[in-house]
């Protein structure tokens, strides 16, 4: 665990609990050493619905700031995760910004990545989308999911302005996302990624299928397990990035 206490000598201010330098905000940003030392090459990653947080695992392996919100208590101890709900961070970030006193760590962001819950969009039996698409085409053209994270993550991202930012899901969001201006970006086996972002060469991945049959019926983080974003993607992602360099870079070719 980290020091409850702020690194820096002369500060006995709350440490960052979620951050490996483990000074406080205000030593962090301000003094040049820790600038210099923490803060080199680094790019700075906000992970929403973080769960086991492999979408920025890649980020957290190469020392990139890196900080995942997740509303699970369950997952409370997975590294740089802060408990909290998107939309209270979302009200923060309204506040902070009208105030003029928005977190540090919040400014500018190289990349958001989020990962919302697919229950509403997934075409699994037993699953809303799934259940309606056996009624007929009429009941399931009408299926109307629930898109409330999707726009709060929309909201944080045009509040924060990152660099970049990509929004993970299931291929069964595809026509509900095109609906409020989401378009697929890149897609690959069960993966969509919408954004704006470096697209990349696709990983090969164990199907999201065989991973979550492992995982035994009942266990609390069953669809925590199912949905981690392998390492494998966020290694991918993380390379397009740091090897961007013009915008010839920024385009590539899309595996169905």
């Amino acid at each position: 665990m980290m020091s409850s206490e702020c690194k820096f000598y002369s500060c006995n201010s709350q440490a960052m609990s979620f951050h490996p330098s483990g000074y406080c905000f205000q030593c962090y940003q301000t003094d040049p050493k820790i600038s210099k030392n923490a803060k080199k090459n680094q790019l700075k990653v906000l992970d929403l619905f973080s769960g086991f947080g492999g979408f920025s695992e890649a980020f957290v392996l190469n020392r990139d700031e890196v900080l995942r919100i997740e509303n699970n208590p369950l997952l409370s101890e997975v590294k740089h995760t802060v408990l909290m709900d998107v939309r209270k961070l979302r009200d923060i970030i309204a506040e902070g910004l009208a105030e003029g006193n928005l977190n540090p760590y919040l400014l500018n962001i190289d990349l958001i990545v989020a990962s919302p819950p697919c229950y509403d969009f997934s075409l699994a039996f037993s699953a809303p989308q799934g259940i309606v698409a056996r009624k007929g085409k009429e009941a399931f053209e009408n299926y109307e999911p629930d898109m409330e994270l999707f726009y709060v993550t929309l909201e944080i991202i045009e509040m924060l302005k990152p660099r970049y930012y990509i929004i993970e899901n299931v291929r069964g969001s595809i026509r509900h996302c095109e609906k409020i201006g989401l378009k697929p970006r890149q897609k690959f086996q069960a993966y969509v990624l919408y954004g704006n972002f470096p697209m990349f060469k696709p990983p090969k991945l164990e199907l999201k299928a065989k991973k979550g049959n492992r995982i035994q019926h009942g266990n609390p983080l069953r669809a925590n397990y199912r949905a981690i974003i392998p390492l494998e993607l966020s290694e991918s992602i993380r390379l397009a990035i740091v090897e961007q360099k013009t915008i010839f870079d920024f385009n590539g070719v899309e595996e169905e």
